[in-house]
């Protein structure tokens, strides 16, 4: 019998990544590694544009690797929307058996359809406005959120609750981004869930919590787990996807999915998108969760080895947190050696990430300017008590739950 070699061909890798590489040493999968800006170092990263398949296609010719992937158990894959596309037509070039249903479902990643859609099949999201209605809304003491059409991570959301300052924003914003969304804000906290759709069948990889800051822009503070919400809170937002696929092309696809819960315990939809939550929470929460649990874990045990699919599951009573560093202000190499310090104090975190360059971020801005992330687990009795010492010992410096 001919020995089959399983490969992963990863469009971009993220310092937040990494796990993905542990991963694969553990399964016995051959990474290689496309990236704008690649560890030249390492002889399986390479640099590429991850958004042209043709050159991709051509690099992995000269590399002598596109016939071994045709010839081999192989897959590429992107964790963000930029390379879903390339990573499909990858996938259909060199014959792989992940042929998922992106090219029906990509329509999605524009939230504007996403919306639509929602509304048209009677699942819950924000009402969408246009100029007019939001001024009426706004006259009536509404809240109202104009964010960039598509850009994930919060990037951008901004909310108002004054018709001047609405004026202002929304042209400045339809002059920055061209195309905008303007919608009746919901006050409330994010649920996140992720999972694989499989021949109409919806398995659970991974729901979690979101909870955001109460200032102008809404920025992701912290997050955590598995969920700490109510079983049956949970399950409603796990029938509103199962309500959702058997009325899309979701199939052999990932599916990833916000959702806001606002203090009457009603559940909104605010989009959904076929690919996995980002690197804090699938690659590096769920991770120092449980690493032989994760959703690449799960899905590549499935595809290379032919395990069945399953849902992730939680048998560890641990609560793991992902916390944002979100400064106030410009800091100083002291301030910031006192931050890392309180928060190793606190919570001992399994990693804190610091960007290269940290910029000051003052609570005006947009979340783009995000100065790093720490990750820890903390027993669910220890859970309040924690985020409240964090609270306390770090308002000084970095945005919370103000």
């Amino acid at each position: 019998m001919i020995k089959t070699n399983f490969y992963l061909v990863l469009l971009g890798l993220s310092k937040l990544q990494k796990n993905i590489s542990k991963i694969c040493e553990e399964q016995k999968i051959k990474l290689i590694v496309f990236d704008k800006k690649p560890n030249l170092k390492k002889k399986n990263q390479h640099k590429a544009d991850n958004t042209n398949f043709l050159e991709l296609k051509k690099k992995l010719k000269e590399l002598k690797l596109y016939e071994i992937l045709k010839k081999n158990t192989s897959i590429a894959y992107c964790g963000s929307e930029f390379g879903l596309e390339t990573a499909y037509k990858l996938n259909k070039s060199f014959n792989s058996l992940f042929l998922n249903s992106f090219p029906k479902t990509n329509k999605f990643i524009n939230k504007k359809f996403g919306s639509n859609f929602f509304k048209k099949n009677n699942i819950v999201t924000p009402s969408k406005l246009n100029y007019k209605n939001a001024i009426i809304l706004l006259n009536n003491k509404g809240k109202v959120i104009i964010k960039p059409e598509n850009l994930s991570g919060s990037k951008g959301v901004i909310m108002l609750s004054n018709i001047e300052n609405f004026k202002i924003n929304y042209k400045k914003y339809k002059k920055k981004f061209t195309k905008i969304i303007c919608e009746e804000f919901i006050e409330g906290n994010g649920i996140d869930f992720q999972g694989y759709v499989k021949k109409n069948k919806l398995f659970n990889l991974g729901l979690g919590d979101r909870f955001f800051s109460n200032g102008k822009y809404k920025i992701p503070i912290h997050g955590n787990f598995p969920s700490i919400l109510n079983k049956s809170i949970q399950k409603k937002a796990y029938d509103i996807l199962n309500r959702l696929i058997k009325k899309t092309n979701f199939n052999n696809s990932f599916i990833k999915a916000d959702f806001i819960l606002n203090k009457n315990k009603q559940i909104y939809l605010l989009e959904v998108s076929p690919r996995l939550h980002g690197d804090v929470f699938s690659s590096n929460t769920i991770f120092y969760h449980d690493k032989k649990n994760t959703p690449l874990n799960i899905f590549f045990k499935y595809f290379f080895y032919n395990k069945p699919m399953r849902n992730i599951y939680n048998k560890k009573k641990k609560i793991t947190v992902w916390h944002s560093l979100f400064f106030k202000k410009k800091i100083t190499k002291n301030e910031l050696n006192t931050v890392v310090s309180k928060i190793n104090h606190i919570c001992k975190p399994y990693q804190i990430f610091l960007k290269d360059k940290i910029i000051a971020r003052k609570f005006h801005k947009d979340n783009t300017t995000i100065g790093g992330f720490f990750w820890f687990s903390v027993k669910p009795e220890k859970y309040k008590k924690t985020m409240i010492s964090i609270q306390k010992n770090l308002n000084e410096y970095i945005l919370l739950n103000e």
